[in-house]
């Protein structure tokens, strides 16, 4: 501790000279004083001066300087694979009994000289010393991600990372190294020699299909040292082999991909399990079924495209909505043929209302209709027969002139988002024809791209929506999108960005509003490692969001076992997490009663096995050494661990650091200066009084 002064220390004389002069001035001056002894006078005298001195001083404003020092030992951490992929091989009981405590030896060999820290990690991390083995992924880059985010500037010494190298989630360990700045030391665990086994690797199917349409499955199976066996691949539903063929192992290292074809025939979520016949010796049974779930539609939104006359843009949107197979479109010209509004789920306007009057019979039908329309405004279309449609969007013009008009992102806009890439294309697009006017858009319209005039960004909405007593609608103000289609294969070689932004338009208009008062929502597949979810809503009948009422949940197993749940309240709507479910399929039903009726929802979901860990079980030892070589460390096997402790305690650069810290204080802020000043002043005054000087 030291004194630190903020002006020249010959301030100080001052301070003194000020003490001395007010003693002086007091005491050897006054006639008062003259009753009492000398000796007394001198010290009440030298009391007054210091307390004066050190009242002057504190005016300096000197600091008080304190260093402390603290010592850290160097961290090591020991992060330890759990995925049940560790003991799959022939030292399981060498795994779950001799390596665990050898592991516990090497924490406590660690533990006299550094600070250890321990970690599992599979589906999660956590900080434990002991594993289980029993989790169904693999992901290191969670794992560097966390012990970046736990030990940044701090003294890590070095991390040991024991795994068999095999990792199912996240990102590839190479490329998203640790960023600790400390050695890495590999524990190569697992078995790199190839097992006998027979693994139905991957089943690659369509997540929907359509009722009545055939939809295609590929199994790929693999086998090791099963030379000239046989076995059989099948899928099979809840009514039995739905298709079955038997494949010929031509040699020990075998991988054949089969495609299969299924027929959608029964509506709703289908658990198909795709299962390849066991053989005599082989590693493990569990790797040789897949289930997997698709679920089949009751039918397809139709699409109605009807133009003024033959244009690009018609073509270009048709192949853009038909390539997603949820939508069925039909396009023509107006007049070719007949048509009825109630059969679609959207319609498509080009350049309609068009001028002249023709087709004013099938635009009021339309417009009597209750189906959501997409209208593109272009050089054909009549405006005031247009602002007549009442679509959102009013365009006044004087004559039939035009602009070039390029799209630019309006703010605030909340009804869907878009990618980055589409936002990208944005400004590599080539202009559309916009009709010349002003432009009035209601207030219950929300516009996504206004229009840029060369470089002039201006209010006028290029694509907007509305929504008027439930009927959507839609207005692209231009002709010629076809161009934007045309430019994203020539930057891309795909039409994969302008046909992901048409489809978000496609699929916000056609969508129906769900109106009923009481809606459940869940995902329909989770995984044996995700919890599942429900959230819930319920309405008045002035549709005004409430959470009063109980909601009761029941779900329903395979086995018909039974749970019940209630769900819990949020702000203005119902949450449920109702834990994690054992693979298979599962019916729901919510049920609450509000203003003496009874609601209910309901639907199904499945729970898939994870099998991640079965599919790969030759260890990649080689990723480990990349890993520890990158780093500056090494490579151990799983009966090195002695090794391993002997390694680090040898390296120079793993030390303890001394952390020094400094702090002021100013003394005017001391407590105990006061209470000095405070006891000098009440002495000198007590001594000075009882003496008779006043």
């Amino acid at each position: 501790m030291s004194i630190v002064f903020q002006y020249p220390t010959w301030f100080l004389l001052l301070a003194l000279a000020a003490g001395v002069a007010y003693a002086l001035g007091m005491y050897f001056r006054e006639k008062r004083t003259a009753t009492i002894p000398i000796w007394m006078v001198r010290g009440l005298a030298a009391v007054r001066g210091i307390t004066i001195f050190i009242l002057v001083a504190l005016l300096i404003g000197p600091l008080i300087k304190s260093v402390t020092k603290r010592t850290e030992k160097p961290i090591v951490v020991i992060a330890q694979d759990n995925s049940s992929s560790i003991p799959l091989n022939s030292d399981s009981a060498f795994y779950r009994t001799e390596y665990l405590e050898a592991l516990s030896k090497l924490r406590a060999s660690l533990s006299d000289e550094y600070e250890v820290r321990s970690y599992v990690f599979g589906n999660d991390v956590n900080e434990t010393e002991t594993p289980d083995f029993s989790d169904g992924r693999t992901d290191m880059s969670e794992l560097f991600e966390e012990l970046d985010n736990v030990y940044a500037n701090r003294n890590v010494g070095a991390v040991v990372l024991a795994s068999d190298g095999l990792y199912n989630r996240g990102r590839d360990p190479i490329y998203s190294p640790l960023h600790l700045n400390a050695p890495v030391y590999s524990v190569a665990l697992g078995d790199t020699s190839i097992k006998r086994d027979v693994i139905l690797k991957k089943v690659d199917h369509n997540r929907y299909a359509y009722l009545g349409n055939e939809f295609p499955v590929d199994i790929t199976i693999e086998a090791e040292k099963f030379q000239g066996k046989d076995v059989t691949v099948q899928l099979s539903g809840e009514n039995g082999i739905l298709w079955e063929q038997r494949v010929n192992i031509n040699s020990n290292s075998f991988r054949k991909v089969l495609s299969a074809k299924l027929k959608a025939e029964v509506p709703g979520l289908n658990r198909i399990r795709a299962s390849v016949s066991v053989l005599s010796g082989e590693l493990s049974r569990s790797n040789n079924t897949q289930d997997f779930f698709v679920e089949v539609l009751d039918g397809r939104q139709k699409v109605l495209i009807l133009a003024a006359n033959p244009h690009p843009d018609i073509a270009a949107i048709k192949r853009s909505i038909s390539g997603n197979d949820n939508y069925e479109v039909d396009a023509f010209v107006l007049g070719e043929k007949e048509f009825n509004t109630e059969q679609y789920d959207l319609i498509i306007l080009h350049q309609l209302p068009q001028t002249g009057g023709k087709g004013r019979p099938e635009m009021d039908k339309i417009r009597a209709s209750t189906v959501p329309v997409f209208c593109i405004v272009g050089g054909k279309t009549d405006l005031r027969w247009f602002n007549d449609m009442n679509f959102g969007l009013q365009v006044n013009a004087a004559r039939q002139s035009k602009n070039e008009v390029l799209p630019v992102f309006a703010k605030g806009f909340s009804l869907f988002t878009l990618d980055e890439n589409v936002r990208r294309m944005l400004q590599r697009y080539p202009p559309l024809n916009a009709p010349f006017g002003e432009y009035t858009a209601s207030g219950s319209a929300q516009t996504l791209f206004n229009q840029r005039i060369g470089n002039v960004e201006t209010q006028n909405p290029l694509l907007l929506f509305n929504d008027v007593s439930g009927r959507k609608s839609g207005v692209l103000v231009g002709d010629g999108i076809w161009k934007w289609r045309m430019r994203d294969f020539e930057e891309n070689g795909s039409h994969e960005i302008f046909d992901g932004m048409l489809s978000k338009v496609v699929q916000f208009l056609a969508l129906k509003t769900d109106k009923s008062l009481f809606r459940v929502n869940t995902k329909n597949r989770y995984s044996e490692d995700e919890v599942v979810v429900f959230n819930a809503e319920l309405y008045n009948e002035t549709y005004e969001p409430i959470n009063e009422p109980e909601v009761d949940l029941t779900i329903t197993d395979e086995a018909g076992k039974v749970y019940e749940y209630k769900f819990n309240r949020t702000d203005n709507a119902y949450r449920l997490n109702a834990g994690s479910f054992k693979e298979g399929n599962y019916r729901y039903k919510a049920q609450v009663s509000n203003g003496g009726k009874v609601l209910e929802s309901s639907g199904q979901f499945m729970v898939a096995a994870l099998k991640l860990e079965t599919t790969r079980t030759t260890a990649d030892h080689a990723l480990m050494y990349k890993i520890a070589n990158g780093s500056g460390g090494s490579l151990f096997y799983p009966r090195e661990l002695d090794k391993l402790a002997d390694a680090i305690k040898s390296r120079d650069d793993i030390r303890n650091v001394v952390y020094e810290q400094t702090w002021f204080k100013e003394a005017i802020h001391m407590k105990w200066i006061f209470f000095l000043i405070l006891a000098l002043l009440s002495i000198e005054w007590f001594v000075r009084k009882r003496n008779g000087a006043y």
